[in-house]
């Protein structure tokens, strides 16, 4: 019995299997078919069906820690972020975050007003981008060199935060944001990602655990830039509101009759773009989550950045994330289904009463693994909020019936001993 497990025709199989996802993935092997299925699950993770559809999402409570603020797309920005801040102010907030990149000086009257009101603000938190072309790599860790920066009349007022989100490429259109680095090395010094600075007003305690938390690693090597596969402290965002589930106020609130100030008594304020109006998705500092109601062939970004940082806030205050899977496991899982499947297959290939329906039977089973994986990936998901990633064991499972079919069959036909161990 055991011959027909563990064998050399069995581990070859196994082999063959992985170098031939090696090569698709290394020499970019353009097939239609496949070109076709990357396009319509460009992305696409299991865990998102979680987040999406299958936690009850309208249970969650809102957040009434946070409030966001719409700064809106007028013609005088600036302005309105002056007087934004200036009344925001007067209900003496926690702390007050701005995501608008203000690195260029523009209409000098107006930067003049935008100055003055952030020099009245207690605890202000200004947008910084790190720029991705000015990596450098040091040790396990990666070294911004450059960053987009407020102009000095600006900064000298607050303390400056990245507000980069994890993704393989900042121009790609598709890209769903699912990472965050809690803080980052720029030249010589630590700088605290934009969410853990503004949480940090509220609790410090709780920002501390955040910082704290073991690094997240992913194993899987393939097609990743450094920001996304390096060995520092990368968190995954634990997504529960959009902007159903926060206070989001409009520009035109400010000028209503409806103003209250008391709104944002010991609140954290995020200023960001939403657009002409929160309540439409449209313009751009937009992103996919996994909350996308369309996880797969999706049409529409879901989430403003600004909602991001607030879900990140959210998550840092409850002290409620996400465990990514062990370091390896990702790679230990493939290789075991990778071989289980390899006997298993061969054993049916060779069977005089099963060979014949090979195709049938070994493709069958395969969509019963996947969908068995995936459903044990949601539930550890669900129930105790860890990540178990089977994402390589199921391309190594999706591959394994055709790979094994064309192998098998030529091996058999130069190496006459291929088929012994299955034979009693």
């Amino acid at each position: 019995m055991l011959r027909r497990i563990f064998n050399w025709t069995a581990l070859s199989s196994m082999i063959a299997v992985f170098t031939v996802i090696w090569l698709i993935k290394t020499l970019a092997i353009n097939l239609d078919f496949l070109n076709i299925i990357e396009e319509v699950f460009q992305d696409f993770k299991v865990t998102d069906l979680y987040f999406s559809h299958i936690r009850d999402n309208d249970a969650i409570e809102k957040d009434d820690r946070i409030v966001i603020v719409n700064i809106g797309e007028g013609s005088n920005v600036r302005g309105d972020i002056a007087m934004q801040v200036a009344l925001i102010n007067e209900g003496q907030p926690r702390a007050i975050g701005i995501d608008v990149l203000l690195a260029a000086p523009k209409e000098e009257m107006t930067d003049n007003i935008l100055a003055e009101s952030f020099a009245q603000t207690k605890n202000l938190i200004l947008a910084t981008k790190l720029l991705l072309d000015s990596i450098k790599q040091s040790n396990d860790s990666l070294i911004w060199q450059s960053a987009l920066c407020p102009i000095p009349a600006f900064a000298k007022s607050g303390y400056l935060a990245y507000v980069n989100l994890v993704t393989e490429d900042d121009t790609k259109v598709f890209e769903t944001s699912r990472l965050i680095a809690r803080q980052e090395y720029v030249l010589d010094s630590l700088m605290l990602s934009f969410p853990a600075a503004l949480a940090a007003s509220y609790d410090s305690a709780a920002v501390k655990t955040f910082l704290d938390r073991q690094l997240h690693r992913d194993p899987f090597p393939f097609n990743l830039l450094p920001l996304a596969s390096r060995q520092n402290q990368l968190e995954m965002i634990r997504y529960t509101r959009n902007t159903d589930k926060y206070t989001v106020l409009d520009p035109e609130y400010f000028y209503s009759d409806d103003f209250d100030p008391s709104i944002f008594k010991d609140k954290i304020v995020l200023l960001g773009f939403m657009g002409h109006t929160y309540k439409e998705l449209t313009g751009e500092d937009r992103y996919y989550t996994p909350m996308n109601e369309r996880p797969i062939g999706r049409t529409e970004a879901d989430m403003y950045g600004v909602v991001i940082h607030a879900n990140v806030i959210s998550m840092i205050l409850d002290n409620d994330y996400i465990a990514p899977s062990p370091n390896g496991f990702s790679w230990i899982m493939a290789i075991i289904f990778g071989y289980f499947n390899a006997a298993l297959f061969c054993n049916w290939y060779f069977s005089p009463r099963l060979g014949s329906w090979y195709d049938f039977i070994s493709k069958s089973f395969q969509v019963v693994e996947v969908l068995v994986l995936a459903a044990i990936g949601l539930w550890a998901l669900a129930v105790y909020g860890v990540v178990l990633d089977f994402s390589i064991a199921m391309v190594v499972i999706l591959f394994s019936s055709d790979v094994l079919e064309i192998y098998l069959a030529l091996l058999s036909r130069w190496v006459k001993s291929a088929s012994k161990p299955f034979y009693s």
